[in-house]
């Protein structure tokens, strides 16, 4: 597992069928562009993880 603290023109790319999440902090302003293949992509699938409880917040780093 992985965390990435992205800033200003970051561009990531998270391979297909790896489970993510955004944490966008306790003010999100921010914009993201998400690129598909195919039109079921852009579909989120919930997983009610809590795969996020084992990194730190945003506002904690």
């Amino acid at each position: 597992m992985y965390q990435v603290l992205c800033t200003r023109n970051d561009l990531i790319s998270v391979p297909a069928n790896t489970p993510h999440w955004f944490d966008m902090g306790p003010a999100p302003e921010f914009t993201a562009l998400r690129f598909f293949d195919n039109v079921e992509g852009w579909v989120p699938h919930w997983t009610e993880s809590d795969i996020a409880g084992k990194f730190d917040r945003l506002d904690q780093l």
